[in-house]
């Protein structure tokens, strides 16, 4: 995060003639690697109280972004939209009951973001923050029933990064993104017919993505 902002200020201090090189709609790819914090609850286990549920998930993102730069003399503003494939998943025994075992899953990340900053006629530095979605699969299992939540968690994002330009058409970057997300509560019954609840499920999502942008 340091290092992603000092590459940032050292390229907004690069902003010259030329940046309107920058103007216009884009298409790209990006990849690299994602890390989540999610927290939940259940009564999956049938015990008084409700269990609360905590998974730290290491994965990989990758997928790709569609935008357009609006530039007006070193700066500039625009919007973004970014569909993602992940699998951010952790699956471990209950804390709180031996035996059992939750699982969380997030998937499919997709961003809907407006990017402001400087342009240079080589590189471009922006923040941005805005909508986030993904989909969120909840499991768990206690004495020999199964119990599965699928559903969509919704949130905002925000972020930093800078791109260069390797040729008349593209360029090739570097981005952070973090998001918070949240779903509303779930029911539903487990595998012996029980019902069930997912309740108050929350994460935090961090990625850092290798960019490579087309402008047409």
């Amino acid at each position: 995060m340091r290092a992603l902002a000092l590459a940032a200020l050292l390229f907004a201090g690069a902003a010259h003639a030329g940046a309107d090189e920058w103007q216009g709609w884009y298409g790209g790819i990006a990849a690299g690697p994602a890390y989540a914090r999610s927290n939940w609850y259940t009564d999956a286990a049938l015990q008084p109280d409700f269990e609360q549920v905590r998974h730290n998930m290491w994965g990989g993102m990758a997928g790709a972004q569609f935008g357009y730069n609006a530039v007006g003399g070193p700066f500039f503003v625009g919007g973004e939209l970014g569909l993602y494939a992940a699998d951010l998943e952790q699956r471990k025994e209950s804390a709180s009951v031996p035996g059992n075992e939750q699982v969380t899953n997030i998937r499919n990340p997709f961003y809907a973001t407006v990017r402001m900053g400087f342009a240079g006629s080589r590189t471009l530095v922006y923040v941005r923050g805005g909508y986030a979605h993904a989909d969120v699969e909840l499991q768990a299992t206690a004495a020999g029933s199964l119990a599965v939540w699928e559903g969509h968690a919704n949130g905002w994002t925000a972020g930093t990064g800078f791109e260069v330009r390797v040729g008349p058409h593209w360029s090739v970057g570097l981005s952070y993104d973090y998001s918070r997300l949240r779903a509303t509560n779930q029911d539903t019954s487990n595998s012996v017919g029980v019902a069930v609840h997912a309740d108050d499920f929350t994460a935090r999502v961090h990625a850092v993505l290798l960019r490579a942008n087309y402008r047409f």
